[in-house]
C-alpha cells in the first residue's frame, strides 16, 4: 500500500493494525495536508458483514464529527474492491502506550484525563451512540495533551434495527466487557459505563484488573460475570476512585451510574466536596481553635486584672489618703503663710 495514491493522497507510512483495518499515513499530492486512511484488511473484502460493519464505522464517526474529541471522517471510497476511510490524522499516544511506558496515572492526571473521556462519550451518548469496545489502545493523548477517543468499529446507533449485532454475538475487547456483553444480551449505554470503570481501573492501577498471562478467554468471561472486581493497590488504594469505580462496574447494569452525567457528577462532587470540603473542615478546625486559644487568653487576663484590681485596692485606698491628708497640711501651710504676710 505504501506510495499507492487514492483520491489525490499519497500513502506514506504504515500507522497501525486492529481488527478490521490498517491504518496508514497519508499526504496530499498538491497542498501536503496529512490524514489518516483506515483500508479494511484484504481478506475480509469478501465478507458482506465486515464491509457493512466497515461502512458503519464512517457513518457513525462522521455523525460524531461535530463532537470536539473525536477524529473528523472525511470520506468513505470503495476503489477496486478495497475499502477506505479518510480521517483526521492525530499525532500522539495511545493510552495503553502511555500507561505501559509510565505506569500507573497520577491521582490528578487520571482525574483530567478521565473526566475529558466522559465528555467525549457523554456527547456521543446523547447522540444516540453506544461505542461499546472502549479500552486505553482506543484512547489518545495528542502532543497537545487533549483527549481523543477512537475506532468506533463496533459502534451502535440507538435504536438503529441493523442485523450487524446479533443477540447472542460477543463483541468487544474481553477485558473491557460488561457482563452483559459476555452475555451477549442486548445492550444499552450502560455497557460503556462499565468499560469506562474498567479503563479507570487501569489508569490507577498501571495495569488490567484481569492477569495478562490469561490466555484463555473463557476464565476472563467467568470472572467478568462471576467474581467481583479486584480491589485497587497502588497509590489510590484509599482514595474516593475505589467506590466510584465499584458503582461503575456493579454487575447489574441497574445498580451502576444511570447515565455518564451521574458518573461525571460522582466524580466532581467527590473532587469538590471530598477535597474542598476536607480542606474546609480543616479551616474549620484551626478557627475553631484560634477562637478558644482566644477566650482562654482573655479569660487568663480576666482573671489577672481582677486579681490585680482587688489585691492593689487596699494600696489605692490608703495612697489616696495619705493623698488628701498631704493636700490638707499643703493647704494649711498656705493659709498660715498668708496670715504671717498679712501681718508685716
Amino acid at each position: 500500500m505504501i506510495g499507492s495514491i487514492i483520491q489525490n493522497y499519497k500513502i506514506t507510512h504504515y500507522i497501525g493494525k486492529g481488527g478490521m483495518g490498517t491504518v496508514y499515513l497519508a499526504k496530499h499530492i498538491s497542498i501536503d495536508k496529512l490524514i489518516a486512511i483506515k483500508v479494511l484488511n484484504s481478506d475480509l473484502s469478501d465478507d458482506e458483514e465486515l464491509k457493512s460493519r466497515f461502512y458503519s464505522e464512517a457513518k457513525i464517526q462522521a455523525h460524531l464529527g461535530d463532537i470536539e474529541g473525536i477524529a473528523s471522517v472525511f470520506d468513505f471510497i470503495e476503489k477496486a474492491g478495497r475499502f477506505y476511510i479518510f480521517m483526521e490524522f492525530l499525532q500522539g499516544v495511545s493510552l495503553a502506550k502511555h500507561i505501559k511506558v509510565k505506569g500507573a496515572l497520577s491521582e490528578k492526571d487520571t482525574l483530567i484525563y478521565f473526566l475529558n473521556i466522559l465528555e467525549i462519550i457523554n456527547r456521543a451518548h446523547k447522540k444516540g451512540v453506544i461505542h461499546r469496545d472502549l479500552k486505553p489502545s482506543n484512547i489518545m493523548i495528542t502532543k497537545d495533551n487533549t483527549i481523543k477517543v477512537m475506532d468506533f468499529g463496533i459502534a451502535k446507533i440507538v435504536g438503529n434495527n441493523s442485523t450487524l449485532t446479533k443477540v447472542g454475538l460477543k463483541l468487544g475487547s474481553p477485558r473491557y466487557m460488561s457482563p452483559e456483553q459476555v452475555k451477549g444480551e442486548n445492550l444499552d449505554f450502560k455497557t460503556d459505563i462499565y468499560s469506562l470503570g474498567i479503563l479507570l481501573y487501569e489508569m490507577l492501577e498501571g495495569k488490567s484488573p484481569y492477569k495478562n498471562d490469561t490466555k484463555s478467554e473463557y476464565i476472563i468471561y467467568d470472572k467478568i460475570v462471576k467474581e467481583p472486581l479486584p480491589k485497587l493497590t497502588g497509590l489510590a488504594k484509599n482514595s474516593f476512585f475505589q467506590k466510584i469505580i465499584n458503582k461503575a462496574t456493579k454487575k447489574k447494569k441497574e445498580d451502576r451510574f444511570e447515565n455518564i452525567d451521574e458518573f461525571i457528577q460522582a466524580l466532581t462532587a467527590k473532587d469538590k466536596n471530598g477535597e474542598v470540603e476536607s480542606n474546609k473542615s480543616y479551616l474549620k478546625i484551626i478557627i475553631s481553635g484560634i477562637i478558644s486559644l482566644l477566650l482562654f487568653v482573655m479569660l487568663i487576663i480576666y482573671l489577672l486584672v481582677n486579681n490585680t484590681d482587688n489585691s492593689k485596692s487596699p494600696n489605692k485606698i490608703k495612697k489616696s489618703t495619705k493623698s488628701i491628708e498631704l493636700e490638707r497640711e499643703k493647704a494649711k501651710k498656705r493659709y498660715e503663710n498668708f496670715l504671717k504676710k498679712d501681718k508685716f
